[in-house]
């Protein structure tokens, strides 16, 4: 009887070892499942990835706006429509799943997500129709309001996804302890259950490694450049933020660099985008490699070929120029791009803290203002912010935007200078330059506006209604006159210049004949084989080329030789040495030699004195212009300056 109960103690004991292996086996599995998903949904950044997206698509419609802005083709307008149904399709994002629970849930991103829709309402009108200029430059400006906005929501979205997977790693710990207690119930139980336990042991601690991992990936991609590996703009401005909180201990200054390099579209376009980001990455390269080297140094990208870099400490003048000597010659080191040995020089603008403010955003702006004034000042050079600076930045964009205005209110008219005949003394033909009447400056020379018009692109809207105008005032003036038209060369290259030209000629009722258009010398290096293309196409129309202002350096005998001007034009720096220098005829006579031999007509520019006239005559100058004939004037001054009684009434032109 007693071993009959032993026997049933031993068979209970077993049957209840069975039943907690049964247990056992199925307990650790689902165990196993709520781990692996509590690792899973603890390494996810779902919130972050969606607004980290965002500022990708962002990102690619402010560079492919601004490329757009630069050189306006159908391929760069269709790819800003491309990077706006990816951002409307983004919008819709921030209103579902997670990342719509995370916006409604707190009042900022609620704000930013409203005012993201409400900007993407806002470029919906301007997108279809993005080739209209105004419209292209409101949907720039709307592009650059939504980074703020879009960083913001970015930054908050990765720490709510830092608040949550915190409270996920807590439940993962509490998961983690049930399993250890399991697991030292089955140990008492069963050897065997050990290896298997321990096999689950290292399987948690490899997906807890892999989560934290995850985890340091996506902190990096937070603040970091993609590309570069460089800093972004978000953990810039900390970097920045952080460095002037330290401008109360005395002595402390802090610089800000502002880089751009010289050229870069020009390789983008020339090699092509994986050879820019190439380049971006060796400058990046080379600018990490200085920061390693110098204390208080550091580097970050905005984006482009836009660089930063702060350098803080005491008393950092002497430092300033090093750094900056030492930065201008290692970025202008060759770089190997496809092959190629290329040089890409960089302009870079410099403002110091306190002395040029303390506020970051100031700082920003005024080092920008510096790098602007480098570019313009020849590039390849660093300047120093100063109060002279910013006045003139602030003029330049007054002047901006009342260029704008002029041409919507048409206040651009041709003033006209004689071209003479030297052999009889006639006027043959006239140039037609620009003039603005300005309501305050009066009678704008272009000297005034050209070089603004021509970095704003604005300069073909003022070269279209010139040519209508020229074109429209020459048909009232006797047959044997022909008038010049100067083509810049934003308006030579861009693609409608021919349609242009031929609309000019057919609204006017001007024969083709007497129309001639001057390129400067500058053309040629763009685009050689658009260049004679476009060249070609307008000779087919009837009308005459000239090169103007001939002798600057850039042409060569072979661009010569294969463009055939109709006409050469000798710039007057030229003809104002003539009578002076040393050699001043001689080089005169050679450039006429040069001309005749390749079949142009010579014309003396900037002639003022009868010396000077005599003298470009006897070298071999076939035509001559300048104060000496007479100074630009309107057409109806004109007319009576040469006394053409007898003009035919012109055509209008709206």
């Amino acid at each position: 009887m007693r071993r009959l109960k032993d026997v049933d103690r031993i068979f209970l004991l077993l049957v209840l070892v069975m039943i907690e292996f049964a247990a056992a086996a199925i307990y650790i599995p689902i165990q196993q499942v709520h781990v692996a998903a509590g690792i899973e949904r603890a390494s996810r950044f779902e919130l972050a990835f969606v607004a980290q997206e965002a500022k990708v698509d962002l990102a690619s419609f402010n560079r492919d706006i601004a490329r757009y802005l630069g050189e306006r083709t159908a391929d760069r307008a269709n790819s800003v429509r491309a990077d706006y149904a990816a951002l409307a399709e983004r919008g819709k994002d921030f209103r579902h799943g997670d990342f719509g629970a995370f916006v409604a849930d707190a009042a900022t991103p609620q704000m930013a997500a409203d005012f993201f829709d409400r900007t993407i309402a806002s470029l919906e009108p301007l997108i279809p129709n993005i080739e209209d200029d105004a419209n292209a430059a409101k949907a720039a400006a709307l592009g650059e309001k939504l980074e703020p906005g879009v960083q913001s929501l970015a930054a908050q979205a990765l720490a709510a996804n830092g608040e949550i997977a915190a409270r996920r790693q807590e439940q993962l710990r509490d998961q983690q302890f049930e399993t250890v207690a399991l697991n030292i119930g089955l140990l008492l139980t069963s050897c065997g259950l050990i290896a298997m336990l321990g096999r689950q042991n290292r399987f948690v601690r490899l997906m807890h490694e892999k989560q934290i991992e995850a985890t340091k990936k996506y902190e990096f991609l937070a603040n970091h450049d993609g590309l570069t590996g460089l800093p972004n703009r978000f953990h810039f401005r900390q970097m920045l933020a952080q460095a002037l909180a330290k401008l109360g201990e005395p002595g402390r200054e802090v610089a800000l660099f502002s880089l751009d390099l010289d050229r870069f579209k020009t390789i983008n376009d020339t090699l092509g985008h994986a050879a820019g980001d190439a380049l971006l990455v060796c400058v990046a390269e080379r600018l990490a490699a200085m920061t390693k080297e110098e204390s208080g140094v550091f580097a970050a990208r905005l984006g482009g070929d836009e660089f930063l870099m702060i350098v803080e400490g005491e008393a950092i003048g002497k430092r300033v120029i090093d750094i900056t000597e030492a930065t201008l010659h290692a970025l202008s080191q060759p770089y190997l791009l496809e092959g190629r040995s290329i040089v890409v020089r960089a302009s870079v603008g410099i403002a110091i803290a306190p002395r040029d403010g303390w506020n970051a955003d100031e700082i920003v702006r005024r080092s920008d203002v510096a790098l602007n004034r480098a570019k313009i000042g020849g590039r390849a050079v660093a300047r120093l912010f100063d109060e002279e600076m910013d006045r003139e930045n602030r003029e330049r964009l007054a002047l901006e935007i009342d260029l704008t205005e002029a041409i919507e209110r048409d206040e651009f008219e041709p003033h006209y200078q004689p071209i003479v005949e030297f052999s009889t003394g006639e006027i043959i033909g006239v140039e037609a330059l620009a003039r603005w009447r300005h309501g305050r400056l009066g009678l704008a020379s272009p000297g005034v506006f050209m070089a603004v018009a021509e970095e704003t692109g604005l300069i073909a809207a003022i070269g279209r209604r010139m040519l209508d105008l020229a074109c429209r005032d020459a048909f009232s003036m006797p047959e044997h006159i022909h008038v010049a038209v100067n083509l810049s060369p934003v308006q030579f290259l861009r693609g409608d210049i021919v349609e242009t030209v031929e609309r000019a000629l057919a609204r006017s009722g001007l024969a083709p004949s007497r129309l001639e258009l001057e390129i400067a010398e500058g053309v040629m290096l763009a685009d050689e084989s658009k260049t004679f293309e476009v060249i070609g196409r307008l000779r087919a129309l009837g009308v005459r080329i000239a090169l103007d202002d001939f002798g600057t350096g850039y042409a060569s005998l072979s661009h010569l030789r294969r463009y055939g001007f109709d006409k050469l034009k000798i710039d007057p720096c030229f003809i104002r040495e003539i009578d002076r220098a040393p050699q001043g005829f001689e080089i005169v006579q050679s450039i006429v030699a040069l001309g005749r031999a390749l079949g142009m007509t010579i014309v003396a520019e900037g002639v003022e004195t009868a010396e000077q006239s005599r003298m470009a005559w006897l070298a071999g100058c076939g035509y001559g212009q300048g104060f000496l004939y007479g100074r630009p004037m309107s057409a109806a001054e004109l007319g009576n300056h040469c006394g053409w009684d007898d003009r035919r009434p012109t055509r209008e032109i709206a």
